[in-house]
């Protein structure tokens, strides 16, 4: 069978789908029936249909002397736009607070997939320094919410130094 001769074919037994069936065997009159048509009103409520979203935030050493701060949506329970903003902090001596830190870069994704990562690549500036992930990030409509790595002290060449 020609490819024509197949899609005239396909064409015609998709229109016969279509076709009105009359029931030969009835003899009462025949009836109309009523389309149902359903409307949803557009002023319904949208709401978050998002139940459940982890990231996962580490900073590491990066190849070349340099640091890498990574964000990764290991898991979104339902479809969501998961915008997340990730920054990198240093600080030549231990704190928690990035108040006290120096933001060395940032990086930001609209909608970070599920099984996707956000990657920020720092130089180290031949410093040896205590570094810091730390992301910004809403799921949805939802609030903002927050999240940081541990800090972790890395050497002027991006090594971690032994303890």
């Amino acid at each position: 069978m020609s490819v024509l001769s197949i899609g005239i074919l396909s064409i015609c037994l998709g229109l016969s789908c279509m076709a009105p069936i009359n029931n030969t065997n009835d003899t009462t009159t025949e009836k109309t029936i009523e389309p149902q048509i359903i409307v949803q009103s557009e002023s319904m409520s949208v709401t978050d249909s998002r139940a459940f979203t982890q990231l996962q935030i580490d900073i590491f050493p990066a190849p070349d002397g340099r640091i890498r701060a990574v964000v990764k949506n290991s898991f979104t329970l339902f479809p969501s736009i998961v915008s997340v903003a990730l920054y990198v902090f240093t600080s030549p001596t231990y704190t928690t607070d990035i108040t006290e830190m120096t933001q060395e870069n940032y990086a930001y994704i609209h909608d970070l997939d599920m099984g996707k990562e956000l990657i920020v690549d720092t130089s180290t500036n031949g410093e040896k320094k205590y570094w810091m992930a730390y992301m910004n990030y809403q799921v949805g409509n939802s609030q903002m919410y927050n999240g940081r790595s541990k800090v972790k002290l890395f050497n002027a060449d991006g090594s971690i130094p032994p303890y």
